[in-house]
Formats: structure tokens, C-alpha cells, sequence
């Protein structure tokens, strides 16, 4: 039950903190002595983003934080036994289920590094992208990669970023029975000159086919693609993917077809 409270910390004669008991989102241990305290901010439902949190740092004694954490929980809700359910804990031995591999049922623990993150995909194989994953970065290595969208629902979005300057080509292909349009500019920095490319979206089922994948000849000397440009595709409704980029390269982006539409 959450604490109907408020919390008191103070640092110094000048420096201290009130927030509600029920802002209080968790803690960690930072290090060896080290107790950090989250509480979602005041200032959380003024910013224009949200989710804005404050962070408490505590000292505690050494070896001890577990027990600290634990004391903690017990001030915010009520008294110290009863308030903290041990899930896993790989340090003590102690777990809540049998069934939780023993010494070693903590795999990983990851926490947000700010209040605000993006999700970061970095290719080591073709990939097929969930729609959980929806506004993800995902990061193109230079070897030759498939991407496969998910089936489209409107408002799903990625943005594609290309790590380094290849010779390798990649492809972005649309989920089963659905398409992609848009319009695709190349630019040279060093002939001043520039070509688009318009992908049509398909008008009908029976035409899909023609227009469900982009191919991208990544290449930066002859074709388009360097390093820090970014592929960002959106699904308009639930058929269709809009493609927009921009891609820079070294040579003549008239020598050769840049996008293949098939």
C-alpha cells in the first residue's frame, strides 16, 4: 500500500526536500554504500514531454544495503517486516520461486539512463522489427542486411541510421500485403548535384507485390549512403509505409539507380 504522506530529506539548513509518499517510483544501489531513491517530480505534468524524476543519493553502510533498502520500504509503507517481497537475489541465496535457477536467476538488471529514452536496435543479423518496438533507433552496420517491417498500423515509426560508409547494399522490405511510397533524395558534396526518386504506393492489392520493398544500393562513391544518415519510415494507415531520407555520397547520384522499388 502506498504511503498517503509526505516524505522529508534534508541535506543541509538550506538544502532540502518534500515530495508525496505515492510519487515514490523505486531505488537502486548505485555502489558499495550507495542507495538511490527515484520520486517522480513535481514538475512532471508541466514539461511538455513528462516523466520527469528526482533522484535521492544516500549513503549507507557498506555490505548493509540490502538492509537499508529494505528499511527504507518500511518508512514509506507501514514498518520495516513485511514491506519488502525478496523476487531474486543472487548475493543472499534467496529466492521467491524454486524454480528461479539458483546463485544465478538474476541475469541482468537494466535501468533507464533518463527520464526520457529511445529504444536502440543495432543489426547483427536480417531483422524483423515488432511493432513493440515502434519508434526504435536501428543501427545499420556495413554488412548487407534485410529489414522486415511489421504488419503496418497507423503511427508506427523507426528511423534507420546508417553507422559507417559501405559498399554494401541493404533492403527494407513492407509485412505481408502491405506497401511502401515516398520520396527519396540523393546529394553529392562534391558534383553539386542531386536526384529523387518517387515510390508510388501501390493502389491496389493485386499490386502490392510491386511495391513492398526498397532496395538500397548503399554505396557512398558511386551510389548514396554515409555515415549519419537516417532511413525513417512510418506507417500512414494500415496498408502503407511512407519512406523519407535524404542520402549523401561522393559521386554522380545520376550514374546509377540509387532506390530499386520491387
Amino acid at each position: 500500500m502506498m504511503s498517503n504522506g509526505f516524505v522529508y530529506i534534508r541535506n543541509a539548513e538550506d538544502d532540502a526536500y518534500v515530495n508525496h509518499g505515492n510519487n515514490f517510483r523505486g531505488m537502486e544501489q548505485a555502489a558499495s554504500g550507495v542507495v538511490i531513491l527515484y520520486f517522480e517530480s513535481p514538475i512532471s505534468s508541466t514539461t511538455e514531454t513528462g516523466g520527469a524524476y528526482d533522484k535521492i543519493t544516500l549513503a549507507v553502510t557498506a555490505d548493509s544495503e540490502k538492509q537499508a533498502m529494505i528499511d527504507i520500504n518500511g518508512a514509506l509503507f507501514g514498518g520495516k517486516a513485511g514491506s519488502t517481497t525478496v523476487l531474486a537475489d543472487d548475493y543472499g541465496v534467496v529466492y521467491c520461486s524454486d524454480l528461479i535457477t539458483s546463485t544465478a536467476g538474476v541475469t541482468t538488471i537494466s535501468k533507464a539512463t533518463s527520464g526520457i529514452t529511445r529504444n536502440v536496435i543495432t543489426l547483427t543479423d536480417d531483422r524483423t522489427l515488432t511493432s513493440g518496438e515502434s519508434g526504435s533507433l536501428v543501427i545499420m552496420n556495413h554488412a548487407t542486411k534485410i529489414i522486415t517491417l511489421p504488419t503496418a498500423v497507423a503511427g508506427l515509426w523507426y528511423d534507420i541510421v546508417l553507422l559507417q560508409d559501405t559498399d554494401a547494399a541493404f533492403t527494407i522490405v513492407a509485412g505481408s500485403g502491405d506497401s511502401v511510397f515516398g520520396n527519396i533524395q540523393v546529394i553529392s558534396t562534391t558534383d553539386n548535384k542531386c536526384s529523387a526518386v518517387s515510390v508510388t504506393h501501390a493502389t491496389s492489392t493485386g499490386t502490392v507485390a510491386s511495391y513492398d520493398n526498397i532496395d538500397l544500393d548503399h554505396d557512398v562513391t558511386t551510389l548514396g549512403g554515409k555515415a549519419g544518415d537516417v532511413i525513417r519510415v512510418t506507417a500512414v494507415d494500415a496498408t502503407a509505409w511512407l519512406v523519407q531520407t535524404t542520402l549523401t555520397m561522393d559521386g554522380n547520384p545520376s550514374s546509377g539507380a540509387v532506390i530499386n522499388a520491387g
